[in-house]
């Protein structure tokens, strides 16, 4: 109540009957930035994804954690690329093989099975995103402690367990809710229920991250709810929604508690 009633008084946000937000306005662009992007451009170059890929795993060895073990022929090398590409462009096997000839459809199947381990996909990945934060230059891309997360419908076979029609496309979909760090990379994905809350997978994405701290976590509407929130505080961080229709909100609190003018129109004491 008295963070509402300081920023009510700074003028961050509006309160007559109703509580009000202003929109999100894009910071104007900086032209030292700008300078300094093409500067880093001109030094790096030019860059082919596959020789990124062979980069970053000769730095933390993705291929052996989602082999198992260590790679044992250069084949064994480029079905793991081949697996991960598959799966991040979303190409069949098949189609993927016609772009890869020293690879067979069935040897890249295989390896989309590798991908589809979620143990092994998630140390992998763990592996990549430790290795990014590791560069200087990623205390330039924000915040190390502040993450954000949604939902994005996927469209899958109406065989999957989790599979529900999406209600725009009227198509079997399962829901992939990402926690996304603020200084780039995720840090966390599962597959939720469509139409669901998604309160409960967004406080469970900054508890499964071991790696890396959370200090704030950006939800959406979907991503809120008022047992998330005290259970989130309770946690060490603040889950932090941008709410849909936030004039429709207001403050409860316990009957004869002293309210602050400026948001005495937004105050219920009824508890």
């Amino acid at each position: 109540m008295r963070a509402v009633a300081v920023a009510a008084a700074d003028g961050r946000v509006a309160v007559d009957t109703a509580l009000h937000l202003a929109p999100i306005a894009a910071e104007p662009e900086d032209p030292q930035l700008a300078k300094l992007r093409a500067l880093l451009d001109r030094r790096i170059g030019e860059a082919q994804l596959p020789e990124l890929m062979l980069t970053v795993d000769a730095e933390v060895h993705y291929s052996w954690l989602m082999l198992g073990r260590e790679p044992r022929s250069a084949n064994a090398l480029v079905m793991i690329y081949a697996g991960v590409l598959a799966h991040g462009t979303a190409l069949s096997a098949a189609e993927t093989a016609r772009m890869i000839p020293q690879l067979s459809a069935t040897a890249i199947r295989q390896a989309m099975r590798f991908a589809a381990d979620e143990r092994r996909l998630a140390q992998a990945s763990g592996a990549v995103l430790a290795y990014m934060h590791r560069h200087g230059i990623a205390a330039a891309w924000g915040r190390s402690d502040l993450t954000s997360s949604d939902m994005m419908s996927m469209e899958t076979s109406r065989r999957v367990w989790q599979a529900r029609v999406d209600p725009r496309r009227q198509t079997p979909s399962v829901g992939i809710y990402t926690h996304v760090r603020n200084r780039w990379g995720i840090s966390y994905v599962q597959r939720i229920v469509l139409n669901e809350r998604q309160a409960g997978a967004a406080v469970e994405g900054v508890v499964r991250d071991e790696a890396l701290e959370t200090g704030q976590l950006a939800v959406g509407t979907h991503g809120y709810t008022d047992v998330a929130m005290a259970l989130s505080r309770l946690l060490g961080f603040d889950l932090c929604p941008r709410l849909k229709a936030l004039s429709d909100r207001h403050l409860f609190l316990p009957r004869g508690a002293e309210i602050p003018d400026a948001i005495r129109a937004i105050v219920r004491t009824r508890i």
